[in-house]
């Protein structure tokens, strides 16, 4: 038997016995189900079912993972420490009894599976294996288990249900753009920069438009890592870039800024796989890096490259597969002509070198007989302008 009460979410209770035949008096229950105010199912370190009704039985109510009282503690039956599993187990059974009877509304019981529910995982709709369940933390119909060294979230569905679970899982929570519904203390929706970060993940996309690294995550991970916020980091940036407050730069920076902040912290958005989060983020990047050129007249030259996407600047839609299959088209063909040129031209100066070979000086044919033909023509006028200024003189 333990030292300690059993770590469990349940009620616990020491239910005096004074009639028991080896001495403990007091015997260790478990309150699995209430039936009416007082009454219960129990469970005794037997496992077994009871109704107990304590509104006329002496009990002493305990804590949890706690002592058992000094006075009592010799004469205690207590249960040994219980998986996981086996109180699940137990839970069942003590809801069963209730609908049978009667202080429950009768409905079918349904046989229950433990499955892996991470809509991120790879497991996602796996049974979980039983050794893994006894080592699990639960609470109600969720808990976390630990295999292969990761933590993954569980949760507990009808047997009928397991076929078509992970499909509607993902089609709901599952989406990657998301991070989940949460909620201040208030019921308002709220999710803290930090906190946020640590839930998000990049996936791939094989449509995804941007060109080169992509650059929230990048981002992000900077200004977590440099101790900053959503809420303050503007005014960071403001204090050390230099740049004048009522400039429109700093003005766009701001509201890019805040833009980023509401959609995490209040629409809980994953920035990390949404392109208009990552047009965003790059033009906030653009901003930066034009403002730490100059200061007072912003440098944008060159950055237009961080912003393209599927629309160009012309607003024509960019067709990346179509121009690149067209551009080696057009290469192949251009390199087609030029070998042809390239060939022609080889050609035609062999025909004129065997014309002028076989021509010899008094041939008409070939371009070497022509170009002699041309220098005595040239020689003959020379001589005969000569002799004509002579005369004249």
């Amino acid at each position: 038997m333990g030292d300690l009460t059993l770590d469990v979410a349940f009620p616990q209770i020491l239910l005096n016995v004074p009639a028991d035949a080896n001495g403990y008096t007091e015997h260790h229950r478990l309150l699995l189900h209430k039936l009416s105010p007082g009454r219960w199912v129990a469970c005794s370190p037997d496992f077994d079912l009871e109704i107990l009704d304590l509104n006329n039985r002496v009990h002493t109510v305990l804590g949890r993972r706690s002592r058992f009282p000094d006075h009592l503690a010799d004469v205690v039956y207590a249960f040994d420490p219980i998986s996981r599993s086996d109180l699940e187990n137990l839970r069942r059974q003590a809801k069963t009894m209730a609908m049978v009877l009667g202080d429950e509304t009768q409905e079918e019981v349904q046989s229950l599976q433990w499955v892996y529910s991470d809509p991120m995982s790879d497991r996602l709709g796996r049974v979980v294996d039983q050794v893994l369940l006894d080592d699990a933390v639960f609470l109600g119909s969720k808990g976390l288990v630990e295999v292969d060294g990761e933590v993954e979230e569980i949760r507990e569905i009808p047997q009928a249900d397991l076929a078509g679970y992970a499909e509607a899982r993902k089609g709901s929570l599952g989406d990657v753009r998301t991070l989940g519904k949460h909620e201040d203390p208030h019921g308002r929706r709220f999710l803290s920069f930090q906190d946020a970060f640590t839930i998000m993940k990049e996936e791939k996309f094989a449509d995804w438009g941007f060109q080169g690294p992509r650059a929230a995550k990048e981002f992000l991970t900077s200004l977590r890592e440099s101790g900053a916020d959503l809420t303050t980091y503007h005014l960071q940036w403001l204090k050390n870039s230099g740049v004048a407050q009522k400039t429109s730069v700093a003005h766009e920076h701001k509201t890019l800024v805040e833009v980023i902040r509401l959609a995490v912290c209040c629409d809980q958005l994953n920035p990390l796989n949404l392109m208009s989060m990552e047009l965003v983020v790059r033009r906030l990047v653009q901003l930066e890096i034009a403002v730490s050129r100059s200061p007072s007249a912003p440098e944008f030259a060159g950055l237009d490259l961080l912003m393209e996407n599927p629309v160009t600047e012309g607003g024509a839609a960019t067709t990346r597969a179509l121009d690149q299959w067209l551009t080696e088209q057009l290469k192949a063909k251009a390199q087609i002509q030029k070998q042809t040129r390239l060939y022609k031209e080889e050609v035609g100066y062999g025909h004129r070198d065997r014309g002028g070979l076989e021509g010899g000086e008094g041939s008409g044919g070939g371009w070497r007989s022509r170009k002699k033909a041309n220098a005595k023509a040239k020689a003959k006028a020379g001589a005969g302008s000569g002799g004509a200024g002579a005369g004249d003189t």
